[in-house]
């Protein structure tokens, strides 16, 4: 009521209660298979005097089934807790008056906080963390980091019931079963697998839940030695030379794994590939390293070593490795090229790989240019061995000894030669000889590069000629005769001698016992692999000349795509006999070298006449007209292009794109776009646009069209005149101009 306005003020309130809070929020700590008691302090907030129903929604939780409460008092009830198997569990305990007919229960609405009417109660929170009870039985389990151990575990079922247990495993390395059925009054062994892969001492165990009496556990003592050390397979080598083993690091961890290693005998195996003395292995993979043995004797004398891995968390991982070394057998060939009547030296290097200082002889031995029987010691026709001492040279351990051999031929037949290194200090083995085959390989070239011959055509024409050689000095004449007006020539091809077909590098054939191969080699590597695209060799026949030589005739397809220009050779190489498979492609020649005769040539692509003429008629001054078209790259995978205008192009024409990829054949292939803006009346303009790859080239002339200009028709001129206005000009003064000149000066 407003005293001063005499006014009433009458408000409605509607209250609505809101479900009661928890009582309070209980911790309770417990062990498995133990009972424990709580006392719970429960009010009665009435005024009369209430029975509460007790109810929980965990089933370990016992005690009486009702608690009556005095009105606006409190009383203690004794909660019971009987856990049957650990872990943490959250529950409520609701105390409900017994004077209310509830059509559910209080803890399905408490759970769902349900906001309709519900009977008085009063309910606690609580979470329970129950301990495990102690193990039924303690096992210890010892197992090298890296294998496998399996310990078995009996299982009694005294009652009289089927158990289906449920399993769960907890330990590093452990593994078993995770379900397992025991019939009644039976045993059952229960296996598990224990397999480390760190080293130390952990806790592990073994759960079983399922059974009426509750769970039971086995605790078990983890125990993990270093890993076995890993025996190698024994690897044989030959003294003086080396072989490789691979041994395999695994990294089972999350995190990367940092190894440092250690090898007992570092003379005999190196580790390869990882240096600063650490292997670094990335989480969850295995790393290769590779382990280089050189044997320093004959045997397995100490030829062992033992390569450990050591990480804080892995352990050591060691790897035995045994080695045995052999007599060596004949090295790999070497070929000597020289030219004619002149001489050329390689340089062979022997380091002594025994493991005491040692004399050694060297000796050459040269072999008949047919591959035939072995000649007399000293023969040094073609090879000399530029050492002043052959016998008694001592070398340490690990010194090396350069040893320098001459190859000067005198014909083009091949040669063969074999140095020999032997031990002076006989052994129980006996003596150590290694074999070096050597090759002897002839050059000439018949022609001087100034007067090679000369292979034209224009782009994107093809042309066909008949390259007659003659091998001078292939009959074996000792001083072959040089610069004859018919080692090389050059010529159209016969009509009717029918055509190259294919143009592919192919070998000759059999003259006389004589194989002949045969390639074309580019002086430029860029421009290599496009003449080899456009350029197709092919013997045709063999003759022989006056003088006996051997004169052969290839067939020469030239179809260049592009121009361009290269000198380039032709190389005849002459392999053995009946020995030989020939070919073409593969080299210079096998052991025995195989004389070459090197042939100069001129290749060079003139400019094609242009692929099209575009011709683009201009809308109107300043106004930009385009025209476009399409190229594929004329083969089945795209490749980069440039397009570019010359420079005696007329601006006014542009081209696009520059660059990019050209599509492949069978497709709609890339747009090019010329455009033209003329800027003035009265001339066409004109440009030439290339487009080339790495293998072809295209060229358009491009003509501009001038916009046609129309006079007006009915227009006419008129002349407008007003007179002759004249502008007033200010008068200069030369004097002051004068006086500022000198004042200056």
């Amino acid at each position: 009521m407003n005293a001063v306005s005499g006014s009433n003020q009458i408000f409605h309130l509607k209250g609505l209660a809101d479900r009661p809070l928890a009582e309070g929020y209980i911790r309770l700590h417990a062990q498995a298979k133990r009972s424990c008691t709580h006392t719970l302090h429960v009010p009665n907030y009435n005024e009369r005097t209430t029975t509460y129903e007790v109810e929980t929604d965990l089933d370990f939780i016992t005690g009486p089934t009702t608690i009556t409460v005095g009105g606006g008092d409190i009383a203690d009830y004794p909660l019971v807790l009987c856990p049957t198997s650990h872990g943490t569990f959250t529950g409520v305990v609701a105390f409900v008056a017994q004077s209310f007919s509830r059509p559910q229960s209080v803890l399905s609405e408490i759970q769902c906080r349900n906001m309709d009417p519900t009977p008085h109660h009063v309910w606690f929170h609580f979470t329970c963390e129950v301990e495990p009870a102690p193990p039924t039985s303690t096992f210890s389990i010892t197992a090298h980091a890296l294998s496998t151990e399996v310990i078995e575990i009996k299982i009694a079922n005294e009652s009289r019931e089927l158990w289906n247990l449920k399993a769960k495993v907890e330990g590093h390395g452990l593994s078993g079963p995770k379900q397992l059925s025991i019939e009644p009054n039976s045993q059952f062994a229960y296996q598990i697998t224990f397999t480390p892969t760190i080293v130390g001492r952990e806790k592990g165990r073994v759960v079983f839940t399922g059974s009426r009496d509750g769970e039971f556990w086995y605790e078990l003592d983890l125990i993990m030695l270093e890993p076995k050390p890993v025996v190698m397979p024994q690897v044989v080598c030959e003294v003086g030379r080396n072989c490789q083993q691979i041994l395999k690091l695994s990294n089972p961890l999350e995190h990367p794994v940092t190894f440092f290693p250690r090898c007992t005998n570092t003379k005999h195996f190196i580790m390869l590939g990882h240096r600063e003395g650490q292997v670094v292995a990335p989480p969850h993979s295995t790393v290769e390293v590779p382990i280089l043995f050189q044997p320093s004797a004959l045997g397995a004398s100490n030829h062992t070593a033992e390569v450990s891995f050591s990480n804080e968390q892995l352990g050591s991982r060691t790897f035995i490795f045994h080695g045995c070394g052999v007599k060596p057998s004949t090295m790999e060939p070497t070929v000597i090229s020289s030219s004619l009547h002149t001489n050329a030296i390689h340089t062979f290097t022997f380091t002594n790989p025994l493991d005491t200082p040692t004399r050694f002889s060297i000796s050459l031995v040269a072999r008949g240019g047919t591959r035939g029987a072995r000649q007399e010691e000293g023969n040094t026709e073609h090879f000399c061995l530029l050492l002043k001492r052959t016998h008694g040279i001592l070398l340490h351990p690990g010194v090396s000894l350069d040893i320098p051999v001459m190859f000067a031929p005198e014909d083009m037949r091949p040669q063969e030669a074999e140095l020999t290194v032997t031990t002076e200090d006989v052994s129980e083995e006996g003596s150590i000889v290694w074999h070096y085959p050597i090759g002897g390989q002839p050059r000439l070239r018949p022609v001087s590069p100034s007067v090679a011959p000369h292979i034209q055509c224009t782009a994107k024409e093809r042309l066909e000629q008949r390259l007659e050689v003659c091998l001078a000095g292939s009959a074996g004449v000792t001083q072959p005769r040089l610069g004859e007006s018919g080692a090389v020539t050059l010529r159209p091809v016969t009509p009717g001698s029918g055509g190259d077909g294919g143009g592919l590098l192919e070998p000759l054939g059999v003259m006389e016992g004589v194989r002949y191969q045969y390639r074309l080699v580019c002086g430029d590597p860029d421009v290599g692999p496009l003449l080899e695209q456009c350029t197709g060799v092919r013997l045709m026949r063999s003759e022989e000349s006056s003088t006996g030589d051997a004169v052969l005739v290839f067939g020469i397809v030239f179809s260049p795509s592009k121009p361009f220009s290269c000198n380039a050779e032709l190389h005849v190489i002459s392999v053995g006999g009946s020995g030989s498979d020939g070919g073409s492609g593969g080299g210079d020649g096998g052991s025995g070298g195989g004389g070459v005769w090197q042939f100069p040539l001129h290749f060079k692509a003139t400019v094609a006449a242009p692929d099209d003429v575009i011709t683009v008629e201009a809308k109107g001054l300043h106004k930009e007209t385009q025209i476009g078209f399409r190229l594929t790259s004329m083969v089945e995978h795209p490749m980069p292009f440039t397009a570019y205008l010359i420079p005696e192009s007329d601006p006014e024409i542009s081209v696009h794109p520059t660059c990019g990829e050209l599509s492949p054949v069978n497709t709609r292939g890339t747009l090019f776009c010329v455009s033209y803006k003329p800027t003035t009346y009265g001339k066409d303009h004109f440009a030439k646009l290339v487009i080339q790859t790495d293998s072809n080239q295209w060229c358009y002339e491009i003509v501009g069209r001038r916009p046609n200009y129309s006079p007006p028709n009915d227009v006419t001129s008129k002349i407008r005149h007003k007179g002759v206005v004249n502008l007033p000009h200010p008068r200069k003064n030369f004097v002051r101009e004068n006086i500022h000149v000198l004042c200056k000066q």
